[in-house]
């Protein structure tokens, strides 16, 4: 996840033109199979208010790739909160 963290902020960061407000919590939920490859992608909860924002970083999360495992058919479900608040330093 912190490998990915970057590229979710500058989504944020984009989408702060748009929409200078938006902040909050998004918690998704997605499963990875034994390949490493994330199969399924969801959004759990939001408070961001914002479907389009949710959906681009739930298209974003399922494109992650992981580690092969040597279970074959095991499938991992991983639920993740992403806050995303603005501040200037």
């Amino acid at each position: 996840v912190r490998q990915n963290m970057s590229d979710l902020q500058n989504t944020y960061n984009s989408e702060l033109l748009k929409t200078p407000n938006l902040k909050g919590k998004i918690r998704i939920r997605w499963a990875i199979n034994s390949n490493g490859k994330v199969i399924s992608c969801r959004v759990v909860s939001s408070t961001m208010n914002n479907p389009v924002f949710e959906k681009i970083i739930c298209k974003k999360v399922s494109r992650w790739k992981y580690t092969r495992i040597n279970q074959p058919g095991d499938v991992t479900s991983i639920i993740y909160p992403f806050v995303f608040i603005f501040f200037i330093c």
